[in-house]
This record gives C-alpha cells, sequence and structure tokens, in this order.
C-alpha cells in the first residue's frame, strides 16, 4: 500500500540493538518518537508509558491534533493491543467467531484480524452468545480476565475458600462477578492490576477497593498493559513508569 507500517521491536540499550519480528522482504527504517500529543505530553502520569505504546504502534491515536488519553477503552482496543504486545501470530479467516465482527472490521483502535486471533486464543469470550461487542467500554474485571488468559496465569479454584481470599483482598468484593474472581486475584497478585487504597476510620492496615464494573480510560489501560508486557516480554524496559 506504499505506507509504513509500524512494526514494534525490541530495542537493547546495552547491545545497541533494535530486533523486530517480520518475515517478508522490504524496507525497514529505524524510527523515533520526537512529537507527541499534547493530552499525552501534558498527561500528569501516563506521559512516558502512553509515548512507548503509541510510538511502537502497540495504540493509535483517535483524533488528529488529540491522543484521546482519557477516553474509555474499548473491548476490542485491549483485546488488540493484547495481541499486538504479546506479538501473537495472526489467527484468522472468514469463519468468524462473533456474529457482530465481519472480516475486514476495523476501527482506530481495534481490527477484526487481532480480535479473531484473541478468541481463537482463548484470551476473550463473548458477552452473550456469538456477540463480542468491540465498541462497548472494557470493565476492570472484563480486563482482568483477558490478562489473565493471555499470560496463561495459575488461577485458585472458583470456590468458598476463593470467595474468602477476595473479601479479605478487597472491600468491594461482593460486586465481582462469580467467573472473574480468580483473574482478579491472580493479576493482583503478580501486580499487573491493583486496587484503590480506602481510608477507613480507626484502620491503620490500607484496605482496597477493586472497583470491578469500573470503565478503564485509555491511560489506565495503558498503564495496565505496560505493566503486563513488562513481566512477559523485552518490548519495555523494566524501569518504564
Amino acid at each position: 500500500t506504499r505506507q509504513w507500517e509500524n512494526i514494534g521491536g525490541e530495542v537493547d540499550t546495552k547491545a545497541h540493538t533494535v530486533t523486530v519480528p517480520f518475515d517478508e522482504f522490504g524496507y525497514y527504517k529505524v524510527m523515533k518518537l520526537s512529537r507527541s500529543y499534547n493530552d499525552i505530553t501534558n498527561h500528569n502520569w501516563a506521559r512516558n508509558i502512553l509515548n512507548g505504546l503509541y510510538s511502537k504502534g502497540f495504540m493509535n491515536n483517535l483524533r488528529f491534533e488529540q491522543f484521546g488519553t482519557d477516553d474509555q477503552t474499548t473491548r476490542g482496543e485491549f483485546a488488540t493491543l493484547l495481541v499486538k504486545g504479546l506479538n501473537l501470530p495472526i489467527n484468522s479467516d472468514n469463519n468468524r467467531t462473533f456474529v457482530d465482527l465481519v472480516p475486514g472490521a476495523r476501527s482506530a483502535t481495534w481490527d477484526y484480524d487481532r480480535i479473531e486471533t484473541a478468541a481463537r486464543a482463548g484470551i476473550v469470550t463473548g458477552l452473550t452468545d456469538g456477540v463480542f461487542g468491540p465498541d462497548q467500554p472494557l470493565t476492570r474485571e472484563q480486563a482482568a480476565v483477558m490478562i489473565a488468559r493471555a499470560l496463561k496465569l495459575k488461577l485458585a479454584a472458583n470456590d468458598s475458600k476463593m470467595d474468602a481470599s477476595l473479601a479479605k483482598a478487597f472491600l468491594d468484593s461482593g460486586s465481582i462477578e462469580k467467573y472473574a474472581g480468580p483473574s482478579i486475584m491472580a493479576v493482583s497478585k503478580a501486580k499487573i492490576m491493583e486496587g484503590a487504597a480506602v481510608t477507613v476510620p480507626g484502620q491503620k492496615k490500607p484496605q482496597y477497593n477493586f472497583n470491578p464494573k469500573g470503565n478503564l480510560t485509555r491511560a489506565e489501560a495503558g498503564k495496565i498493559a505496560v505493566e503486563l508486557l513488562k513481566k512477559s516480554t523485552k518490548v519495555f524496559p523494566k524501569n518504564l513508569s
């Protein structure tokens, strides 16, 4: 198509190398991000994270002059982000998993091939029979389940012992869907997703809410994705914050 396509790459600052996966002849070029979007540059905590994700082609801007840091991330975007970040081989054809996604469908933040790849890899499932809902906002508990599946984290049995562990870890454990409990405990233990501290009068030890039904902004989703990729790949340096 005569357009540059960002294929990422792992930078080794000690060896002064960039390692990139590709299997086609063509023109390749090493580029460095020199200019970003104002809503990334002025963000109070996500500047480095979002610049890293954008420069490697894992996340795209939503508008011409705005990245969309505080827009809500969607189910389709997060699935696409995981497939790109983990460098999963595309596995898709016309035999679609979801009735609301047709081959070739895409938006600014997701595409059919990567969502289908995520489905076949067992990372995502539908909301109801055969419906994925790529443009629906992603909840924190849905993100936890996707991450646990993508990284094949060890999950505890979903029983009364799990309920007790959740209740001990999070004050709002009662609002966590049953299916998501083991995944939430796994990503919390791996320090990929954490709860928000709650001040309780008379309590010296901090307690936490997980906010399972809360929707993630793109900045928050980016932070979670970077923590995941720092643990499972060499795409980002361990000290990126």
